[in-house]
């Protein structure tokens, strides 16, 4: 098991016990199997970034606070991990942002036909 998915996990399970929520409310916020989750908050299972998104949206957070505890870095050994994973943060926001941004400007087109 991977000391990663570890911290993961638990940086999930922290944040859904800090809302009150049980996994089967996580499930049917964020779209994501009960049982899955269970898998990610044990360590078990290797989440797509897709389901990340999913779940930092049931838990009204972004997809970096999965990622980060008080401060700490998922991977706190050294400051060169320090970075990886703040510049890694910082893409994800920014390609999220961009994604975002996309999604505004493809709003449907009413039709002016009645």
């Amino acid at each position: 098991m991977s000391d990663a998915r570890t911290r993961l996990g638990r940086r999930v399970r922290e944040l859904r016990l800090k809302q009150e929520k049980t996994q089967e409310e996580l499930g049917e916020r964020s779209g994501v199997s009960y049982k899955q989750i269970g898998e990610i908050e044990l360590g078990k299972a290797n989440p797509q970034f897709t389901t990340l998104e999913s779940l930092a949206k049931g838990l009204g957070v972004r997809v970096a606070d999965l990622f980060v505890t008080a401060g700490d870095a998922l991977y706190p050994e050294t400051d060169t991990e320090h970075s990886f994973v703040r510049e890694l943060r910082s893409s994800l926001e920014g390609a999220l942002e961009t994604l975002n941004r996309g999604n505004r400007k493809r709003a449907p087109r009413r039709s002016s036909k009645r």
